[in-house]
């Protein structure tokens, strides 16, 4: 390779690795018939990751989507779509509260906790919300079990 040629590889590589890491790390949550903790759940359904990364929703069992219930001031408000895998990616610290809407009154919601939270009394008002619309006794409380187990 010429002297030329390597001069104008040399930005080509900078530029596609400083864009590898520019993308943040890619989480999975599953949406699940049936999962460990009961059914119609997302797996994990609280998960903590780092401003910038990205969150990949995988719709393991078909009718399932996650859409936003409440999210910090500017982050993303999202709604997969019943695809079978979207990627959301969080560029804003706090937490995220979400729900597949078909079986929102069987407990199926989930957390996501992006760096430093600062929203944690507004998420409280939106689990108790929430946690009076679930319909099924074994998974009423669910979502409070996970806020207050994971939120310090």
């Amino acid at each position: 390779m010429d002297m030329f040629s390597r001069k104008l590889l040399i930005p080509f590589i900078f530029l596609f690795c400083s864009n590898a890491i520019a993308d943040g790390h890619k989480h999975v949550v599953k949406m699940l018939n049936m999962g460990q903790e009961g059914p119609m759940v997302f797996e994990p359904s609280y998960i903590k990751i780092k401003k910038g990364d990205i969150v990949v929703f995988e719709m393991t069992d078909k009718g399932h989507n996650a859409a936003s219930i409440t999210f910090p001031t500017g982050g993303p408000e999202f709604d997969t779509q019943y695809a079978p895998s979207t990627e959301v990616k969080f560029d804003v610290e706090g937490i995220y509260f979400y729900k597949c809407t078909p079986h929102a009154i069987m407990g199926m919601a989930g957390f996501i906790e992006v760096g430093n939270t600062s929203n944690k009394d507004e998420m409280k008002v939106a689990v108790d919300k929430f946690e009076s619309g679930v319909m099924m006794p074994n998974a009423k409380g669910r979502m409070l079990k996970a806020f207050e187990a994971n939120v310090k």
